[in-house]
């Protein structure tokens, strides 16, 4: 069974923040996932490489984190926890259920 991780954020709530401020959007899907569309502005580090690259991202700011449908997302959440990140938040159902602005430069 997989235990969630205790910041869930819908994708709904996500796009009002990111009207709002700027906000650090983790993708951590694989780079050919990403390519074909993501989150404008995310910052992209796959899972299987963020446990290297954790120190790439900003401890004193909050992180949501996206990947397809909130499985990946929520492995990260609980990797960055353990790497002395406090403010992560996994973001439910992700790009699948996605209807906010995408873009596909990469």
């Amino acid at each position: 069974m997989i235990t969630l991780y205790k910041n869930q954020i819908s994708n709904e709530d996500l796009e009002q923040k990111l009207e709002k401020n700027a906000t650090v959007i983790l993708d951590v899907r694989e780079t050919e996932e990403y390519a074909q569309g993501h989150i404008p502005g995310s910052v992209l580090i796959p899972l299987g490489q963020l446990e290297n690259r954790c120190d790439e991202l900003n401890k004193e700011q909050e992180i949501f984190i996206i990947c397809q449908s909130g499985g990946r997302s929520n492995q990260a959440c609980f990797i960055l926890e353990a790497n002395g990140f406090e403010e992560v938040y996994n973001v439910l159902p992700g790009m699948v259920g996605w209807t906010g602005p995408i873009d596909s430069n990469f």
